[in-house]
């Protein structure tokens, strides 16, 4: 049986130094370990990669999921992130 362990990475990259280390060796533990980091942005994106660079021979899946189309279109202060208030 498969166990599949999820990272949610959504908002903020200083999160990965923290969490990616840890579920990188998650990987090396068992095959049947299946690990996966989900990233709502492009540097958090590339920062996943660039770590996983250290780690070779890991795993893990990196998957980038599309950023809302409201936050997409309607960023007109081009922040990176969505506002917290909402």
């Amino acid at each position: 049986m498969s166990v599949r362990v999820a990272f949610p990475f959504f908002r903020h990259s200083y999160h990965i130094y923290h969490a990616a280390p840890t579920a990188f060796e998650l990987s090396f533990l068992d095959k049947d370990i299946q690990v996966i980091f989900y990233s709502a942005y492009n540097d958090t994106f590339e920062l996943l990669n660039e770590i996983s660079l250290k780690y070779p021979g890991n795993n893990v899946k990196i998957i980038q999921l599309e950023q809302l189309p409201m936050f997409r279109y309607f960023n007109f202060k081009n922040r990176p992130f969505p506002n917290r208030r909402k």
